[in-house]
């Protein structure tokens, strides 16, 4: 409903509902499909998931205000892009801040998101009380506050000859990004490129 020419703006400033639209190519779709024995059409529609890692997130923030050094361990795929966040946040240069990411039962996107708010508070928390901070997310936080993947829906065509060669594939697909998309196309160019799989399709 949102691509509809009438449905209502999200962003003001733009003229629809689109964040990119995005075609990519190779071969012709067009040649495979008439030089194939059967062509197998097919739609799908994943709606939205969530990764459900074996470990939730979890936080353990320690500030050491003789040595004015904060050390936090973090369960996060991106350690020094959270460390120069903090830093900037908290008025600290990078020097001050020691981001560890330990071993994580699982991260699968989720997990290199910047920043959840549990990673601004809990060093500020301890800067202020002067002591070690700890947090651990539980399964029904993790439903509910992170990061979940949003659906799409595929328009798919495969062309096939009676020896089982794959000829051609055709996809045309509808991400939905949500109103506000922090790492914008990644998701979607994800699928896009990995279509194919371990297959040499020519076109």
């Amino acid at each position: 409903d949102a691509l509809k020419p009438d449905a209502v703006l999200i962003h003001e400033d733009l003229d629809r509902n689109l964040n990119a639209h995005v075609v990519q190519r190779k071969g012709t779709y067009e040649d495979a499909a008439a030089q194939a024995d059967l062509i197998v059409k097919r739609r799908f529609v994943y709606d939205r998931g969530t990764a459900a890692a074996m470990e939730n997130r979890g936080i353990v923030a320690d500030w050491d205000a003789k040595a004015e050094q904060l050390t936090m361990w973090d369960t996060t795929q991106a350690p020094v892009v959270i460390r120069n966040g903090i830093a900037g946040m908290l008025g600290l240069s990078a020097n001050q801040v020691r981001v560890i990411a330990p071993f994580i039962g699982g991260g699968f996107g989720p997990k290199i998101m910047m920043f959840y708010p549990e990673e601004v508070l809990l060093p500020w928390i301890s800067m202020r009380l002067g002591r070690p901070v700890k947090w651990i997310e539980d399964r029904q936080e993790n439903f509910f506050s992170t990061t979940q993947e949003r659906g799409q829906l595929h328009e798919s065509e495969i062309a096939v000859t009676k020896d089982g060669r794959v000829l051609g594939v055709k996809d045309v697909f509808l991400h939905d990004a949500g109103a506000y998309a922090p790492y914008g196309l990644t998701v979607a160019l994800n699928s896009q490129c990995t279509l194919l799989g371990q297959y040499d399709v020519p076109n």
